[in-house]
This record gives C-alpha cells, sequence and structure tokens, in this order.
C-alpha cells in the first residue's frame, strides 16, 4: 500500500555507532535505503551522527525523576506493569551484576523516554540486542501496545547462562533477528516460535565466482581476526584446519 509517509521505526543500540559492530551500521544503511524514518538511541555510550541521522543519547541524569516521580505515577496508573516488573527483579536473581544493570537500564529508558516517543509514535520499536535495547521495547510494549523486535546474539544467549529476561521478552517480539544457526536452535529450545526467528548472517550473502585452480599452487594462509574468548568458537577453527591439513 502507498502510505503519506514513510513507517517510523524507533532502533535502540546499547552503544551505537561502535567499530566492532559494523553489521548494525549496515542494518541502519539497509533500512534507510528502503526510505523508512529511523530514530536511532544509544542507550549507554556512542552518539553523535550517522549516515544523516542524530544518533540520541540517554543522558543518565534522567533517571533521576523516574525513580521520584515516574515510579510512582505509574505504580498508581499501571499497577499490573510495576508490580511485574519488581516481582521479577525481586523473585528471580539475575546471572550477572552487569546483566541486571543492562536491563536496568532498558527499564529505564522506557520510562524516561515513553511520553517523547509518544509524540510521534513508532510502527515498531527494534532493539538490536535482546539486553538494555529489548528490555526498553519489551516495556514500551506493555505501556502502548507498540510492536517491538529485537536481535539474539550470541552474548545475549550464552553469557552467563544468557540474558535476565530473554524468554519473556522475546517471546512478544514480532521478530527476533539472530546470525547464526546455532543461536536459532538455542532460541527454539528455550521455548522461541521458530517462525519468529530470522537467522541473517553477518558474513557473505553468496560465495564469489571461484576462479580454475593454478597448476602451481602455493599453500594458502589464513587469517583470523577475533577475541580470543570460548563463545568464538577458535577450537572449532583449530580442529577444521587440522583436518584440512590432513586431507
Amino acid at each position: 500500500p502507498i502510505l503519506s509517509q514513510p513507517p517510523h521505526i524507533a532502533f535502540l543500540f546499547t552503544t551505537f555507532p561502535k567499530t566492532s559492530e559494523t553489521f548494525l551500521q549496515r542494518d541502519v544503511a539497509a533500512l534507510q535505503a528502503k526510505g523508512l524514518k529511523l530514530t536511532l538511541y544509544s542507550l549507554w555510550g556512542g552518539g553523535g551522527e550517522f549516515r544523516g541521522l542524530t544518533v540520541q543519547t540517554f543522558p543518565k541524569w534522567r533517571l533521576i525523576p523516574l525513580f521520584l516521580f515516574i515510579i510512582p505515577w505509574n505504580g498508581i496508573r499501571r499497577p499490573r506493569l510495576v508490580r511485574d516488573l519488581f516481582e521479577g527483579v525481586l523473585t528471580r536473581g539475575a546471572p550477572s551484576w552487569l546483566n541486571f544493570w543492562e536491563n536496568m537500564l532498558g527499564a529505564g529508558f522506557a520510562g524516561c523516554y515513553y511520553r517523547r516517543l509518544r509524540q510521534d509514535p513508532p510502527a515498531l520499536v527494534h532493539g538490536a540486542w535482546a539486553g538494555a535495547p529489548a528490555t526498553a521495547g519489551w516495556v514500551l510494549w506493555r505501556i502502548f501496545g507498540w510492536p517491538y523486535s529485537a536481535g539474539a546474539h550470541a552474548y545475549d544467549i550464552y553469557e552467563h547462562g544468557g540474558d535476565w529476561w530473554l524468554r519473556e521478552k522475546l517471546r512478544h517480539a514480532r521478530f527476533i533477528h539472530t546470525s547464526t544457526e546455532i543461536c536459532r536452535r538455542e532460541l527454539i529450545a528455550r521455548g522461541i516460535a521458530p517462525e519468529k526467528i530470522a537467522c541473517i548472517r553477518r558474513g557473505l550473502d553468496r560465495f564469489p565466482a571461484f576462479k580454475p585452480l593454478r597448476p602451481n599452487r602455493r599453500p594458502l594462509r589464513l587469517l583470523c581476526i577475533a577475541r580470543l574468548v570460548p563463545k568464538k568458537g577458535l577450537d572449532h577453527q583449530l580442529h577444521i584446519y587440522a583436518a584440512l591439513k590432513a586431507a
């Protein structure tokens, strides 16, 4: 259908732009190419401008009136939402303090910005990660019923056993973006509907044309750039190289 104006998407990040997360920058560029109206929010760091769009940061001083006025006021207007949030905090331990504060940051952003977002309601709230950004989208859905979606990648799923409220947030999301088959299978195992999960890989979408093998071939030199942490699976990569050499 022809719309009078492009749909508005609120795109939420933890830190944006970030050099080590260029795939998120490609996401923004692709959505721009579709002609969509984007509002970019960076909940922790980042800021500035990206491809002509202002990256709006979250001043942490805004959390002060949140605790003094906004939470008590919503306790009267939306008692079930506030009760559910506090019940989740008090009855179930977070996997780590970092993940605890990530979720508090996302909930705090939603509590501070829901009035601003209501001035130009988004057609979709997309959280780039299943931590703070997805928490913000989930809380905004609880307040207004706005559709939201989220990315769920290795850190969100596996770090310290996964995000604190991962299942609650992803169960109601319009769709979930992950980038590996193993993450897709793990999300399904945790009760997320398979039809909601879009596995969009971060690498090449197709192989380039192969050149004919040269008669005089030299050994291949392979270079891997990654952080030396278990979730990167570098041990599997070494086993693959050993198998290639043996073959």
